[in-house]
């Protein structure tokens, strides 16, 4: 899974922000990230970040965007630190010598 989740890359050479063709790149990105995903807990959260974008990239301009995600505020959030949970998981396992490149999304203290 941290391969997956760390090559998640998105253009945002149109400069629009998280809206329009931006976050249309990012719903996309999300959702093959999420198709390739073991981990059911993340799996979750790319599809949620992918659904979310996808909406953002469907309103007109910033504030039709920024309504979107208010709209999905929790599940968004949520999704948002399950990812970048993930990413900080899989770079503090690049640093060591844990050839385990699969992330879960609860703690081993559960």
């Amino acid at each position: 899974d941290c391969e997956v989740v760390q090559s998640i890359e998105i253009d945002s050479s149109s400069g629009s922000g998280y809206y329009g063709a931006t976050a249309r790149k990012a719903s996309q990105a999300f959702g093959d990230a999420a198709d390739d995903i073991e981990d059911d807990g993340l799996k979750s959260a790319m599809g949620t970040l992918s659904r979310v974008f996808g909406a953002a990239g469907r309103a007109r301009g910033a504030i039709g965007a920024s309504r979107a995600i208010a709209k999905s505020s929790k599940a968004y959030t949520k999704a948002l630190d399950t990812w970048t949970s993930a990413l900080g998981t899989c770079a503090k396992q690049s640093f060591g010598s844990d050839d385990d490149d699969t992330t879960s999304t609860t703690s081993e203290d559960d």
